[in-house]
């Protein structure tokens, strides 16, 4: 009979660079990774998301290459043995655009000084904070402070009429509100299964894909090795949507295929990311107002996190 070892673990990301020295090998012992994290502690995680785009209008081709940096700051407010409260705050916000018009950048941390309308409304996101609280097996089960992030950045622009207020509601709420924790970060803290697994099992979960491509993929994983105090995962999907989706506030038919590939490492005591890589290409066509218009995206996500 094999044995099962319980390790206090939970994933931050589940796209994180993966190596081979390992001295658990395949011994056949089962593993159940759970959530060890200590009150008042506090982490720092960095995001770092390339995207490239190519769409095709009228036969000719349309590129935008975008960077972002995002710093996010963890305090762990309370952990139970029954759930674990986050305080997640955002630290840094850094955007480029770059296209056939040139290269544009903005920076929350410039918005004391600049003249840029931009930066000045993405101040209004740095330091704003959610609370999120998680079970042990990963699942988000509530979250404050997230619409009232939203409203916040929507009180800084000229949207007047509820209409305009509801779609810029809808764009902000994937990356700042309460979607952005549910289908980014809540998914990404429930990585492993609920049962024991060993080196060389595999499992199947639904995975988030970028904001970008506004769709779900059901993710393989890979238990791949140990490393000293590190576990190691890979993941791979298969992307095939045929769906409808909203582009600044306008229905369309979405149809694409690709796929996405990831690896990650943490750390078994704590279970706290240490660096990570995720890659994602599709390519397909979204149908607008009868159309066929051709599209391509490629995502790559680098994360990094360390205890403050």
């Amino acid at each position: 009979m094999s044995k099962t070892f319980i390790i206090p673990f939970l994933c931050i990301s589940p796209f994180l660079f993966s190596c081979k020295s390992s001295s658990y090998h395949t011994d056949g012992k089962k593993y159940k990774f759970g959530l060890y994290l200590i009150t008042g502690d506090k982490y720092y995680f960095n995001i770092i998301t390339e995207t490239s785009t190519k769409v095709s209008v009228m036969n000719k081709d349309m590129e935008s290459n975008n960077h972002s940096e995002v710093g996010l700051i963890y305090e762990v407010v309370n952990s139970t043995s029954d759930s674990i409260q986050i305080k997640l705050t955002y630290d840094n916000l850094k955007f480029s655009l770059k296209n056939k018009d040139g290269e544009k950048e903005i920076d929350a941390a410039n918005s004391g000084h600049t003249l840029n309308d931009q930066e000045k409304q993405l101040a209004t996101v740095k330091g704003a904070s959610m609370n999120i609280t998680f079970n042990k097996k990963g699942d988000v089960l509530h979250i404050t402070g997230g619409k009232e992030n939203v409203d916040k950045l929507i009180a800084t622009l000229n949207a007047t009429s509820s209409t305009n207020q509801d779609q810029i509601r809808e764009q902000f709420s994937k990356f700042i509100g309460d979607d952005f924790i549910r289908n980014y970060l809540g998914r990404e803290f429930k990585l492993f299964p609920d049962t024991a697994v060993s080196v060389g099992d595999t499992w199947q979960m639904k995975s988030s894909l970028p904001a970008e491509i506004n769709t779900d993929a059901v993710s393989k994983f890979t238990l791949d090795d140990f490393s000293d105090n590190l576990v190691l995962v890979e993941s791979a999907a298969e992307i095939n949507t045929d769906n409808k989706t909203s582009v600044m506030g306008n229905e369309v038919v979405m149809n694409m295929k690709g796929k996405q590939e990831g690896h990650f490492e943490t750390d078994i005591v704590t279970g706290l990311l240490i660096n990570g890589q995720s890659a994602t290409s599709i390519e397909g066509n979204f149908q607008v107002m009868g159309k066929e218009v051709p599209v391509s995206i490629k995502v790559t996500k680098h994360i990094s996190g360390k205890k403050m």
